[in-house]
C-alpha cells in the first residue's frame, strides 16, 4: 500500500505543448474537486463529467504547465437546463480571473448507443461552450480554478471540460 500511495502523482497538463493551439482540461483530469461535486458515473472514467454543483464553495482545480506564456481564450464546456440559468462562474489562473454568467440553456439527451446491454459507464452527450474571455498565463506550472460566485436556482451546471486556446 505504501508503494502505490507514492505513485498516485498526476503530472501537470501541458498547455501549448508542441505548438498545439488548443488544450482541453477534462473534468476527469482535475487535480482537485471540492465540495459536493461528484462524477456522474462516480469514478471519473473516460467520458465522465461533474454534476451536483450546488454551492459557491464547490471548486474544480487543474494543475497545468504553460509551455509558452501568453493570452489564452478560455471556454467552459457545459450543459444546463432553462431553470438553472443565471449562475455566475469565476475562472482563475495565474494572477488573473474571469467571470461570466450562464445565460444560454443547453440540455440535450444522452446520445443513442448501439450497446445491447446497458453499460455501467456514462453515455455520451453533446455539450455547449461558454466563452469566459481571455486570460494571461505565465510560463510554468500553475493552477486553473473554476468556481461559482452565484448559484442560480440550486444548481450551476454540469461540467465536461475547460478549453484553453492560444491564437498565435
Amino acid at each position: 500500500a505504501a508503494v502505490t500511495a507514492e505513485t498516485m502523482y498526476s503530472p501537470p497538463i501541458p498547455v501549448r505543448y508542441h505548438a498545439a493551439k488548443q488544450t482541453r482540461l477534462p473534468a476527469i483530469e482535475a487535480t482537485k474537486v471540492e465540495g459536493d461535486l461528484h462524477y456522474k458515473e462516480g469514478h471519473a472514467r473516460a467520458n465522465d463529467w461533474l454534476i451536483n454543483w450546488t454551492d459557491t464553495e464547490d471548486q474544480i482545480t487543474w494543475e497545468i504547465e504553460v509551455v509558452e506564456a501568453g493570452n489564452y481564450q478560455i471556454e467552459v464546456e457545459y450543459v444546463v437546463s432553462e431553470e438553472h440559468l443565471g449562475s455566475i462562474l469565476v475562472l482563475s489562473g495565474g494572477e488573473s480571473s474571469l467571470t461570466n454568467t450562464i445565460t444560454e440553456a443547453f440540455n440535450p439527451l444522452e446520445l443513442p448507443s448501439p450497446d445491447r446491454i446497458e453499460r455501467k459507464e456514462v453515455y455520451e452527450k453533446e455539450w455547449a461552450k461558454l466563452s469566459m474571455g481571455e486570460l494571461w498565463l505565465e510560463k510554468g506550472v500553475q493552477q486553473i480554478e473554476l468556481a461559482a460566485m452565484k448559484v442560480a436556482n440550486e444548481e450551476v451546471m454540469e461540467l465536461k471540460s475547460v478549453y484553453l486556446t492560444r491564437n498565435f
